[in-house]
Parts: C-alpha cells; sequence; structure tokens
C-alpha cells in the first residue's frame, strides 16, 4: 500500500502543476461541497445521477424507509417485506439490488462486510438524520469498502445547526403504525461549537400477520470549527426487533389470506395450528465516527475520518418435525451473529477553478462471528445446546485518485483509478458442516469521460469505467469455495437540457458482465439470495427524466427506463423489469400547501434467469397521493399509500413464493418546531 500512496501522490502533485488560480469560493463553501464526501458528483461530471435535499427528504411518510423514498427516482424499485417501510425493505436500481449497490454514510460504507447487504432496518428512521441523499447509476465514482457494481447510494449526515431548534414529529397510520421522533440543537457559539441530538420510537402491527415491528434510534453530533480545523464526532444507533416476514406465501395460501405468514406456525398436541410468540429477529447496530478537516491552503485540503461499527443481535425459529426423533423436534433455536468494523480514510483533495482532484486511501478490518444454539427443546438426547460456531475476517485495503479537468471553456475531462485488495477468511462449523475458506483478490478499476457543454442549456456526455466484485460469504459457502470474482464495463452516453421551467436528461447505458454472480431466486436457511456464476450477461437500457414547471402552481415531474437484461443463452436476469416508469404531478393551491399525486409502473420481472412463467411477478402500477400544509412553525401531512387499491406483489422467490403488498393505507403527520 505504500508504494500504491506514493504513486497516487505523484500524480496528484503532477497534476497540480497544471492547475489554475485558486476558485474564489470561501474556504467554509469548499469544505461543504468537496470535503464532505470526495466522491461525490455534480452536474459538471459524466455520471448520471439523482439528488434528494433535506427538505425531499422531512417530507417523506414518516414510516417510510430509504428503498421507498427513492422509489420515485429513475430506474429505481423498491419493496417492503411486511407492507410497510419500517420492516424489512429492498431496492434495486438498474436491477442491482443492494450488495451491488455501494451505499455510504459520510462516505463510510455501510454495506455489511460479508453479506454485502444494507439491512435498512437496522438504521430506523435515518432519514431524520440526513442532510441530502445521493443516487449514482451506474458503476460511478469510486469510493472506500464495497464496490459499485451497478449503483451508489451516497448519504451525507446533518450538520450541527447554527441556531437553536427544537422540533418533533408525529405520525400515525394504518396496521396501527406510529413514528415520533424528537431533534434539539444548541447551535454554534462564537467559538464554532455546536451540538445536535435526535431520538425517534417507531412501532407497527405491519400487514402481514407476525409482520411486527419495533424500532428505535438515536443520533448525536457535536462539532468544532475553526479557520482551518474542524471536528465532527457522531453517534448513530438503531435497534430493531421485528416479526420474521422473509419466508414469503405460496399463492394458494394468497389467495385465502393476502395477510397470511407462515413464520412461527406450528400444531399442538391435539393438532391445531398455533404460532410461536416469538419468530423475531433482534439487532443493535453502533456506528462511532470522527471526521477531521485541515484546510493546507486556499486550494488544498485534507480529510479524514476513523469509524466503528458494532453489530450485534439474532433471529428465533420455532422447529417442529412431527414425529421424526432425527430432526430437531419442538425446539427453539437462535441464530447469533456479532461483528466489529474499523474504517480510516483520508483524502487529499485539490480545488481550482480548471481542476478538482481528490486522492483517497482507504482500509478496513471486519470480523464477525456466527454462532448457532439450541435455547429449548422438549426432547431429551445428549446433543450439545450449541449447534455451530463460526468466524470470518476481511480485510479492504483501497486507495484511488480521481480528477476533473476543465481542458476549455466547454469541455470537461474527468477520470478516477482505483485499487483495491480483499482478504477475506471464513473458519469454523456452519450448520451444513466445517467450513475453511481463504481468499486473496487484487482489482483496478478505471474510469473516464468526457463532457461537452454545448451552451448554457444543452449537456453532452460519456463515460467508460470498468469494475470488479468479490463474492459474499452466501455466494462462498453455497459454491463450496467454488465461484469467481464478477467483472463489469459500463458504457455510459447522455444529454441533459436545463431551461428556465424545464429539465431533461437522457440516458444510454451498456453494462456488459462477465461472470456475474446472478441471483437464482432461491434463498438459503438465512434468507440470502443464492447466486451463482454466468459467464456472459448484460444490463442495456435508455433512461428519461424530465421536470416541467410551467405555472407557479403546477410541477409535472417524471422519469422511465426502459431496458433488456439478459443472461446470454438463457433468459432474462431475475428481479430486472424492462420497464419501469414514473409520473407525479404536483400542485401548490396557495402559499404553504401542496398535493402530490403520482404514479409508479413496474413491468413484468421474473425470479430465476430463465423466463420461467411459474416464477413471473406480474406487472403493477401503484398510486400515492399526499398532501401537505404549513403554517408557521406547524407543518401537517396526510398520505394515502395505493390509493386504488391495487391488489399486487412487488417480490418473490422461485418456486411459488410471494411478498404481498397492502392496499389501499393511510397516514397522517404533524411537525412542529421552535426556534
Amino acid at each position: 500500500m505504500k508504494k500504491v500512496f506514493i504513486i497516487l501522490l505523484g500524480v496528484l502533485f503532477s497534476l497540480s502543476a497544471f492547475a489554475d488560480d485558486p476558485d474564489p469560493v470561501t474556504i467554509h463553501e469548499r469544505l461543504d461541497s468537496i470535503i464532505v464526501s470526495a466522491h461525490r458528483v455534480d452536474s459538471k461530471t459524466p455520471v448520471a445521477h439523482s439528488n434528494l435535499s433535506r427538505q425531499d427528504l422531512s417530507r417523506a411518510a414518516a414510516e417510510s424507509s430509504i428503498p421507498t423514498i427513492l422509489e420515485l427516482l429513475p430506474s429505481i424499485v423498491a419493496t417492503t417485506e411486511g407492507g410497510t417501510g419500517l420492516g424489512y425493505s429492498r431496492i434495486t436500481i438498474r436491477g442491482n439490488d443492494a450488495s451491488r449497490t455501494n451505499v455510504t454514510f459520510n462516505g463510510v460504507t455501510i454495506n455489511d462486510a460479508e453479506s454485502q447487504q444494507v439491512f435498512w432496518v437496522n438504521l430506523p428512521t435515518i432519514q431524520r438524520y440526513l442532510n441530502s441523499v445521493e443516487v449514482q447509476r451506474g458503476i460511478g465514482t469510486s469510493a472506500a469498502g464495497s464496490g459499485a457494481f451497478g449503483a451508489s447510494v451516497n448519504m451525507e449526515s446533518t450538520p450541527a445547526s447554527n441556531q437553536f431548534n427544537i422540533s418533533t414529529n408525529l405520525s400515525y397510520g394504518s396496521f396501527n403504525t406510529f413514528v415520533g421522533s424528537f431533534f434539539v440543537s444548541t447551535g454554534k457559539t462564537a467559538s464554532g461549537f455546536g451540538a445536535d441530538a435526535a431520538y425517534s420510537y417507531s412501532r407497527s402491527d405491519g400487514f402481514l400477520r407476525g409482520g411486527w415491528s419495533n424500532l428505535n434510534s438515536g443520533f448525536v453530533t457535536m462539532s468544532k470549527e475553526g479557520k482551518k480545523h474542524n471536528f465532527t464526532l457522531l453517534y448513530l444507533i438503531g435497534n430493531q426487533r421485528t416479526g420474521i416476514t422473509w419466508n414469503g406465501v405460496t399463492a394458494e395460501e394468497m389467495e385465502r389470506d393476502r395477510r397470511f405468514n407462515p413464520a412461527g406456525m406450528h400444531f399442538d398436541d391435539k393438532g391445531n395450528v398455533v404460532y410461536f410468540g416469538n419468530e423475531s429477529d433482534n439487532y443493535q447496530q453502533q456506528h462511532v465516527q470522527l471526521h477531521h478537516k485541515y484546510v493546507i491552503s486556499p486550494n488544498w485540503n485534507i480529510v479524514s475520518t476513523v469509524n466503528y461499527t458494532r453489530g450485534d443481535g439474532f433471529y428465533e425459529n420455532y422447529h417442529q418435525s412431527l414425529g421424526n426423533p432425527a430432526l430437531l423436534r419442538d425446539s427453539v433455536t437462535r441464530s447469533n451473529m456479532g461483528n466489529n468494523y474499523y474504517v480510516l480514510m483520508s483524502s487529499l483533495n485539490y480545488v481550482g477553478n480548471r481542476l478538482r482532484l481528490s486522492a483517497s486511501l482507504n482500509g478496513s478490518v471486519y470480523g464477525g462471528n456466527h454462532w448457532g444454539t439450541v435455547i429449548w427443546k422438549n426432547y431429551s438426547n445428549t446433543q450439545s445446546p450449541e449447534l455451530y460456531r463460526n468466524h470470518s475476517y476481511k480485510a479492504d485495503y483501497s486507495g484511488f485518485v480521481n480528477a476533473r479537468y476543465n481542458l476549455t471553456g466547454r469541455l470537461v475531462a474527468w477520470g478516477d483509478l482505483q485499487f483495491r485488495h480483499i482478504d477475506y477468511d471464513l473458519k469454523g462449523l456452519d450448520e451444513a458442516g466445517p467450513i475453511d475458506y481463504s481468499f486473496n483478490f487484487n482489482f483496478f478499476n478505471p474510469k473516464t469521460g468526457l463532457l461537452f457543454n454545448v451552451n448554457s442549456s444543452n449537456t453532452l456526455y460519456a463515460s467508460v469505467a470498468m469494475s470488479h466484485k468479490e463474492p459474499s460469504r452466501t455466494d462462498i459457502l453455497e459454491s463450496g469455495g467454488n465461484v469467481k470474482p464478477e467483472t463489469m464495463f459500463d458504457y455510459e452516453f447522455g444529454y441533459r437540457l436545463s431551461v428556465p421551467k424545464a429539465s431533461f436528461e437522457l440516458n444510454l447505458y451498456l453494462m456488459e458482465y462477465k461472470n456475474q454472480l446472478v441471483t437464482t431466486g432461491r434463498v438459503d436457511s438465512d434468507g440470502y439470495m443464492i447466486k451463482e456464476n454466468v459467464e456472459k450477461s448484460y444490463r442495456r437500457g435508455v433512461e428519461f427524466s424530465a421536470s416541467w414547471t410551467p405555472f407557479r402552481f403546477l410541477k409535472i415531474d417524471a422519469n422511465a427506463t426502459f431496458s433488456t437484461n439478459k443472461v446470454v443463452g438463457l433468459g432474462d436476469l431475475s428481479y430486472s423489469p424492462n420497464t419501469i416508469a414514473m409520473a407525479q404531478v404536483s400542485l401548490f393551491p396557495f402559499e404553504n400547501a401542496s398535493i402530490k399525486l403520482n404514479g409508479k409502473y413496474v413491468g413484468k420481472q421474473y425470479c430465476d434467469n430463465q423466463s420461467s412463467a411459474e416464477n413471473a411477478l406480474p406487472a403493477y402500477f401503484v398510486s400515492n397521493l399526499a398532501c401537505g400544509y404549513k403554517w408557521k412553525t406547524l407543518e401537517c401531512d396526510f398520505n394515502v399509500n395505493n390509493l386504488f387499491d391495487a391488489k399486487y406483489v412487488s417480490y418473490g422467490y422461485a418456486g411459488g413464493y410471494y411478498f404481498p403488498q397492502p392496499g389501499i393505507n393511510f397516514s397522517f403527520a404533524v411537525r412542529f418546531s421552535l426556534k
């Protein structure tokens, strides 16, 4: 890594020789726009992206999760397991799930190091603590951690407020869903010190039987801002206890009762159906981050981050084998896990009139323990109460340099070079037997592109990028270690139009894969998707997005993605609809009042990669209505979800297992602030 660091610094300083005079923006403006997330992009970067502001996030329904909030952006499909955003949620972007999407919180990757998934339920109502969210489609820019293999979601926490503020948010809705949050800020002192604290509690019975949730989260940030140094200490905790909803239901069960959930179902001594009361998933996740920003000169600055994440949890299941003594009968087991995740990142940044450049070194170490225990049994044998125990270790080291240079008044060149090294070990006893795997990967991920400003309103861009991705824990275990890393080439071509009352964007993408690990539609005992390598596959499509404000009181937004997603010689890639479209009409009948009506269409998709009719998920269309009003420091929102009571499923497993979504449902929220 020392050699990599020297090379990066050499490139950095050689490029800086071509830099123009200092950018006239102030140091603090530069801190906000560059140092917070060096891998973020803007309208001058040839990367397809969308942004949500703090205001957008605050107006979302309180029971939403980040996937359901992002659902109206281009190429995104979101779904929930229990029917509300408070439980487990899933997101795909261009058909890529969260395990293939690099998700960051203040630049730190929050994808689980082993499964590479993001469990949004472990960060309940995190949107209350965010300043913005950026979604990059395609490979995008380099970042630390799990490589972006189709998209990136970059979340930035709220900075300490400049003034004293107390606010609260209360929401109640269908399925006995309640969300309450409280926020307080000290404001900034004359010495530059400020502190914010927030707490959120939420609960719901859920749409599915047993799909209940009981969640809480807390957030504290303290900062000290000076002329040269800026320190921010942040603590985020999420605590979730939810009913298990990841089993899915058959078509016959769904026909009898759309709210049916088989989790915990067994028979008593008289043959009656009963349910285990604690069929549950329990997890706590804590994040501690320290950020230091140092301004070397008006053009140069350094940002360093130290992160520690601790996770502890288990899920509990009832087992009944109906009289077979060779199997666990009338027993309750726990699948436990505990993990530590350490991250150190540092980047050197330059901002000038013509050149913007960052060089970054990043390292992370993850240690995880998995063990299973029998906590109750209604039989007697010599079996140990501990069923299995194994340990995993993953070290991820990377360095990247990215630069954007204004070649002429209209032509901008962008380049990004990343090297990534991974060590991953799995050892011990798993449910299926002994495991002993060790992997080492070295990946080089180059990216480059051009952006041409035709005039002040019209922009053209093109980029090509290459990325690699290591297999996950499930990929290794299910394949017996016989699994290959993946490679993708991403070609993007785009056009943007921006005029005073309208904007339009068109983006063509060609994502070509080698040895892609594609989801088979089958799941393992923990609910993780089982994948397998395929030699050649691709995702090719075109994305449209537009916004028009013909009058002060009317705004129209729309986007659509038309694509073809194939395993060469087989069929459609799983969970990859060929058509995704959204339209929203926003009315502002008078000051501080809004009415928004939107509709989302998701085309037919498959749970396997063979386009099997028996594993198809039908197309669906869902509409939502949101009304809001603000009076001084009081805001009220009323939301109607699934306005036309559509009966649809948004997700499923191969073999005929589905996740039905709720019909028409409601929520009402009140926000109050005191400044």
